[in-house]
Formats: C-alpha cells, structure tokens, sequence
C-alpha cells in the first residue's frame, strides 16, 4: 500500500450559486435601462450623470466578478507540500495551549492528508493513520477559527475518506468529543461504542 499518494486539488466556494450570480442585483439589466432609457433623456449634464453611473457600476461588477474568480474560493489540496511553519500557526490559532509539534515526519508515515487553502493561507488541515492493511484513522480535524460554519471542516474530512477509500481500506474510524457527535454525523460516521486509554497524564 502506498503510504502518502501525489497531491490532489479540488476547489470549492464559500459563497453560494446565488450570491455569485452577477445577475442576482440585477447591475447588467440596470445599466443596459440606463443607457437605453435614463442617459438620453436626463435633463442633467449628461457626461458627469454617466461617469458616475459608469463608475458605481463598475465597482459592482469588479466585486462579482472577484467572486466568480475565486478570490473567495477554498482550495482542497491532498497531500500538499506544506511546512511546519504554516501547520503550527493553524494549530496555534485553532487549539488553546498548543505548543510546537514536528508534524512532517507523522506526515510522511501517513496514509494522507488533506488541507484548505484560501488564497494561499492554511485554513483547514486533517490527515490519516493506518494499521498499513484494513482500517484508517481520522485525526487532527482542524479549521482556523475565522473559517468555521463554511463546510470546511466536513470537506476536509470527507476528502480524507476519499484518500482511504482508494487505498482499499475497509474501515476508517475516528475518537471524537460528545459534542462533535452532529458534525461527525454529517461527515457520514456512524456512531458506535469504543474504548480508550490515555497513557500520557495532563500536569
């Protein structure tokens, strides 16, 4: 079994279909009715009257199209390159009390894993343990905070399913606290008892 398969990108918005029509404000109706109706008439300086019409609509239309360009977009990368540096900070600012983690060399013994970019910043991070035969494991199941309640974080998680899936495990299991019960629900777990032991004791 291969341990950490090549990159894999996959895009998605945060936004909706609708919030990236640039028809939902109706701006190209809007200005084709000014040019046709409102310009030729207007008892006002026409010249100044269309400039500042021009310009309002123009920073519509930059605005929108901003969206449709994916300045808003989350970029879903499996198995990035992507350095301790940019880790630790998404922990840092995701995890109370985190300290500085080596996370290359878990990295390179995993199955996978999977990162959220938004325009190029790390927002979202979860990889993948294996037993190197039937079962995966989902851990570190991590979104910056400004970037929650997006889908992000059920994304990510479902991606590294996907990695485990075509790496031809059987099962992918994954620990998680009561309250993550629902998003685990909608990342397709089904809840089952398990048991625990922790062996390094909290001072």
């Amino acid at each position: 079994m291969d341990v950490v398969a090549p990159e894999i990108r996959r895009r998605s918005l945060i936004v909706t279909r609708k919030e990236l029509s640039t028809d939902e404000h109706g701006w190209t109706q809007i200005f084709i009715f000014f040019l046709i109706r409102v310009y030729p008439c207007s008892s006002v300086d026409n010249s100044s009257f269309f400039f500042v019409f021009l310009r309002v609509f123009r920073e519509k239309f930059i605005a929108m199209n901003i969206l449709m360009n994916g300045e808003y977009a989350i970029e879903y990368r499996r198995n990035p390159r992507v350095s301790n540096e940019k880790l630790n900070e998404l922990f840092g600012a995701a995890w109370e009390n985190h300290t500085h983690f080596e996370f290359l060399p878990v990295l390179a013994k995993s199955l996978g894993y999977v990162c959220a970019f938004h325009m190029q910043k790390l927002v979202g991070f979860v990889f993948m343990a294996t037993d190197g035969a039937q079962h995966a494991f989902i851990l570190d199941t991590t979104v910056h905070p400004d970037y929650r309640r997006r889908g992000i974080g059920v994304q990510i998680v479902k991606e590294a399913v996907e990695i485990a899936d075509q790496a031809g495990v059987d099962w992918v299991h994954v620990d998680f606290d009561p309250h993550l019960q629902t998003f685990y629900d909608k990342c397709g777990f089904r809840h089952t008892p398990a048991g625990v032991i922790k062996l390094i004791i909290d001072n």
